[in-house]
């Protein structure tokens, strides 16, 4: 008995007390886990860790063809069946030469009658009008008919007056703009009388005004404007000369009444003022072509002048009936144009109705009231104009590689 007690304590000694206590009578031996091994009687063989992960069984095989990195491989193209593609013939190239037909519309190319101006550093020249885009949505321009006499001052007869139209495209909010226009000119006009030098007539004019536009659609455009003209006028001038020429150009609804050519001595003074109202409205079936209706007329007038003979003078002021509508009908201009852009030049025929025509400068000439109209100016310059220079220097490059 004490033999086998002490040969017990000796085997707990040597493994550390590792060696757990046999169970008792009745009490059954726990199962094996599955993932742990039980310990190895070996000496040689350590026991393994208690908290050891499994070992994770052996891959299976690759897919047979699959890449080392596990994709599949690139699909393998046949190219014995490809078919040729068809190259580009020459009517189709002809097909693609820019036209303005084919490009984007540019509404705000029409600044005859609108708040719109020319682009920063573009160019029109036409008649009777040069102008030029100086700055962004600023135009200024002028009426050279004006000037050619005025470098020969010794002519009978003729015309040098300088003058500036100025246009700000103001204000840009979505499809509505805002412009503002002022004008000014100062200058002589020179004419003889029965083969006598009469003394030059002295003219200047001043002018305030605005526009507005809007863009209905893309391609449909509603346009209004005014402007308050004053013209000075003073010197010797023939009765119907002046007649005819304020008529025509400024809007006095009825002669003045002088019955006599005035000369010599005689000075005449006249100081008018007018305002004048236009309307417009332009339909664009592409870059190329425009179709527009406009009209202008007056709506206010008044000429007040003083004739000055020796120590006599007299006073008196021209204004227009009281009649609104009556000084519409005597002013009214209206008519319509269709403009065609080719190239660099912009031309255009259209009609234009008078109904309340009178004689052209006094010299018994009748004014037509419905007579047609032709036209053309050149503009070139600005970003839009450079961009569709740039698209057909591109096509004629690329022309010659095409059979």
């Amino acid at each position: 008995m004490l033999v086998l007690f002490l040969s017990t304590s000796l085997l707990y000694a040597e493994d550390g007390g590792a060696t757990s206590q046999p169970p008792s009578a009745g009490t059954p031996e726990p199962a094996a886990s599955p993932s742990t091994p039980p310990p190895s009687t070996d000496p040689a063989t350590p026991a393994p860790a208690p908290d050891a992960a499994p070992a994770e069984p052996a891959p299976a095989a690759a897919a047979a063809g699959a890449t080392p990195s596990g994709t599949a491989p690139a699909p393998v193209i046949d190219l014995s069946k490809a078919e040729e593609a068809p190259g580009l013939n020459r009517e189709d190239y002809e097909g693609l030469k820019p036209d303005r037909d084919q490009l984007p519309i540019n509404p705000y190319a029409q600044v005859d009658y609108s708040a719109y101006t020319l682009e920063w550093g573009e160019f029109s020249a036409g008649v009777p009008t040069l102008a030029a885009g100086v700055l962004p949505r600023t135009q200024l321009s002028t009426n050279w008919v004006l000037y050619p006499l005025c470098a020969m001052p010794d002519t009978a007869y003729g015309v040098c007056v300088p003058n500036i139209d100025l246009k700000v495209n103001a204000l840009r909010a979505g499809p509505v703009d805002v412009g503002l226009q002022w004008t000014w000119s100062d200058g002589t006009i020179r004419y003889s009388i029965e083969g006598v030098q009469a003394p030059p007539v002295n003219v200047a004019t001043i002018g305030v005004g605005g526009a507005l536009s809007l863009l209905v659609k893309p391609n449909w455009g509603i346009h209004a404007s005014g402007l308050w003209r004053r013209a000075a006028v003073n010197g010797s001038v023939p009765t119907n000369m002046l007649v005819g020429a304020l008529s025509g150009s400024l809007g006095v609804p009825d002669g003045l009444p002088l019955e006599q050519v005035l000369g010599g001595d005689t000075t005449l003074e006249v100081w008018h003022q007018d305002a004048l109202v236009r309307l417009a409205t332009d339909v664009h079936f592409s870059r190329k072509r425009v179709f527009i209706i406009k009209a202008q007329a007056l709506v206010w007038s008044s000429t007040p002048y003083t004739i000055k003979s020796g120590d006599a003078e007299e006073r008196d002021e021209l204004e227009a009936e009281t009649s609104v509508g009556s000084l519409i009908g005597q002013s009214f201009v209206g008519g319509f144009d269709y403009q065609i852009a080719y190239r660099a030049a912009d031309f255009w025929v259209g009609l234009r109705v008078r109904p309340g025509a009178i004689a052209l400068l006094g010299l018994g000439v009748p004014a037509l009231p419905v007579y047609p109209t032709v036209g053309m100016n050149f503009r070139f310059g600005g970003e839009t104009r450079a961009g569709e220079r740039r698209m057909l220097r591109s096509w004629r490059q690329n022309d010659e590689d095409v059979p």
